[in-house]
Parts: C-alpha cells; structure tokens; sequence
C-alpha cells in the first residue's frame, strides 16, 4: 500500500514539475528516480529515529500499558453453504480485459515492426532517419 501511495504522490510531483519540460533526459532521470525511490520508501524506519530524538523518550520508555486478553470464543455458523459469484466474476473480468489489452499491445507491436520493415533507412546529420513510402 505503502508503494502505491509513494508512486501516486511522486508522480503528481512530477506532473507538476516536468509537464512542459524538453529535456528528456532529465524527464528519464527523474522517472528512475521515482520508481527506485518508491521501493524504497517502505523499507525505511523512520519510528525508531523519530522516538529517539523525542523529547518525551524517557517517559515514552516507563508507560506501563496493560494487555487484557480476552476468552476464547467459538463461532459456529450454520451448516448451509453459500456460493459467492462476485469474487469469481471479478476475476473473469480482470483476466479477460488483461488478456484482451495483451493481444491489443501484441497487434499493436506487430503493426510497428511491420512498418519499420517497409521502411528505407538514409543517414542524415549522422542520424539514421526511417523514411516510409
């Protein structure tokens, strides 16, 4: 959860930042940053440092929390059985869009490389320009 949040929020920070920017490199730069610092995130403990560098951390240290545990407690239900569609037809759902956006990006790499073979490659500026009939 901790990840997602970090990618939402870096990349509205980078929105905001790199929308009318043209120097890709640094859109690039950024855009790494961005995932490498959000797998990151969740790994690092700030509690710890925060709690140490409190004021209170003596005090902090001597509370005396009680635990009460409770009975234990047995929950029977009844005997019939219930079948449940939604979570199974979400699935389906998911996996036939997924599927279906899979053949999509397969049609769609196709058409490029297939394209790119009816091209005539020329050199200009030494740039390798594609140029399509």
């Amino acid at each position: 959860m901790y990840l997602n949040i970090a990618i939402v929020l870096y990349y509205g920070i980078y929105g905001l930042l790199f929308r009318q920017d043209t120097f890709f490199r640094w859109k690039r730069f950024a855009l790494l940053a961005i995932v490498f610092t959000s797998f990151a995130y969740p790994a690092i403990d700030l509690t710890r440092q925060l709690i140490a560098n409190h004021p209170l951390k003596n005090v902090l240290e001597t509370v005396y929390i009680p635990v009460y545990t409770l009975p234990d407690l047995v929950v029977t239900g009844n005997q019939t059985t219930s079948f449940h569609l939604f979570p199974q037809a979400t699935l389906a759902i998911y996996f036939l869009v997924a599927g279906l956006l899979i053949i999509r990006m397969l049609f769609q790499i196709g058409t490029i490389l297939y394209k790119l073979r009816r091209t005539t490659q020329n050199v200009l500026y030494g740039q390798t320009v594609y140029e399509s009939p």
